[in-house]
């Protein structure tokens, strides 16, 4: 058995532990993904023929290597604290404690941005339902946004079964509408050139093809970052050694499909960048399935 730099044994992770496949890759899939929200700016900074290549090519490059990378790491060293145990019993302790020093900071800034997507949607649907302008003021949005900070201390606080049950389940909320969203589009079809033509868009006015590449190569790595991220739990999964790699490939498939196929069935509406800024997804669902779909891809 191989063993920690300290020589204590290295853990090969439970059989009984607590996330089975189902379970885990609910919460790989919100650790990387959490739902096509937040990639609509890609497609106001690309265009909507680069934003569909980039949302198709990203992965590839990028996604699989690192899927594959953790999903080695994770099936040989399933312990506790994912890649901190890998560098530390790499490179020593003093390599781990920078790994998960900066990977803490790093959090910082990447957890933050959730909250904030979360106010920006949340806001415009309390204020839909209630009437009341108060949720759309930045008092209202950072309520919101403490909210859903709370909450989710709270479904951890509640141990690993609970929250990979609650991931999923929230799952299926966040990406159902987008499923309607979709077929509704493909029944709305005129013709195939016209929906081929609202693909074919290029930069926006007055950007040239490279720095409309630079910016949406930018946003589409960030929503497609986060795999390593899930390796803090492989001490709680059940069969590590098979259910962390399958999930990691379920994984790579959804989180394509789940950019790609509303970002399709949108553009079918406006494929002017300028219509798709942070938040877009709502107003757009709505010109396609009207207030009900619109109300359920904002509260989603």
């Amino acid at each position: 058995m191989a063993r920690m730099n300290e020589g204590r044994p290295m853990s090969t992770g439970r059989v009984g532990g607590r996330l089975g496949l189902i379970s885990f890759t609910a919460v790989l899939f919100f650790t990387v993904v959490g739902g096509p929200y937040g990639i609509e700016p890609v497609v106001q900074s690309a265009g909507p023929l680069l934003a569909i290549v980039l949302i198709l090519v990203t992965p590839l490059i990028w996604s699989v290597p690192t899927a594959l990378m953790v999903a080695e790491l994770s099936a040989a060293i399933p312990v506790p604290g994912g890649y901190y145990a890998w560098v530390k019993r790499a490179l020593g302790s003093f390599w781990g404690f920078q790994e998960a020093w900066w990977s803490w900071l790093v959090s910082f800034v990447d957890m933050g941005i959730y909250p904030v997507l979360f106010g920006a949607y949340g806001s415009a649907v309390f204020r839909d339902v209630t009437g009341v302008d108060w949720f759309v003021s930045d008092a209202g949005r950072w309520m919101l946004a403490t909210v859903l900070i709370w909450t989710v201390v709270g479904a951890n606080l509640l141990g690993a079964r609970v929250a990979g049950w609650l991931a999923g389940v929230a799952g299926v909320l966040v990406v159902t509408p987008f499923i309607a969203m979709a077929w509704m589009a493909v029944e709305g079809f005129s013709s195939f050139d016209a929906v081929v033509g609202s693909w074919s868009g290029g930069p926006p006015s007055g950007q040239g093809t490279a720095g409309a590449l630079g910016a949406g190569l930018f946003l589409v790595m960030w929503n497609y970052q986060g795999w390593d991220g899930v390796a803090t739990v492989n001490g709680e999964v059940r069969r590590p050694g098979r259910t962390i790699p399958v999930a990691l490939g379920i994984v790579v498939v959804l989180s394509m499909l789940t950019y790609l196929l509303p970002v399709l069935a949108a553009l079918t509406v406006t494929s002017d960048p300028a219509a798709w800024g942070e938040g877009a997804f709502p107003a757009l669902a709505g010109a396609i399935g009207g207030e009900g779909l619109r109300f359920a891809v904002a509260v989603g």
